[in-house]
């Protein structure tokens, strides 16, 4: 049976959304890259296939908030006003958002 990725994982993925889709490096690594793959794929392209589908099976709700934080990284106020929440109830369903998250990738 493969290894759970820890919840902390994938919410370091989504924190560093940008790096994963256009590449470079995340603001909170060091500065070695690692060994080439042989195959040519990467371990960060992986990361983004398998993060990117399990936000497809997200519910619309959760779709939005992950889109808007991580993805888009919109103003706070902004995402408020446009999803009509609370700045409680928009933390609530990014924390949400992460948990289920982390059922998908690891098939729970």
């Amino acid at each position: 049976m493969a290894e759970h990725i820890p919840i902390h994982t994938i919410r370091k993925w989504l924190d560093n959304y940008e790096y994963l889709v256009h590449g470079g490096r995340p603001s909170d690594t060091g500065g070695n890259s690692g060994v080439k793959p042989m195959d040519g794929i990467t371990n960060r392209q992986l990361t983004k296939i398998m993060l990117e589908e399990a936000i497809e099976k997200l519910p619309t709700e959760l779709q939005r908030v992950v889109y808007f934080r991580w993805r888009d990284k919109l103003p706070l106020s902004f995402v408020l006003i446009k999803l009509n929440l609370t700045k409680d109830q928009y933390y609530y369903r990014c924390d949400k958002a992460v948990l289920r998250l982390y059922e998908i990738i690891n098939h729970l």
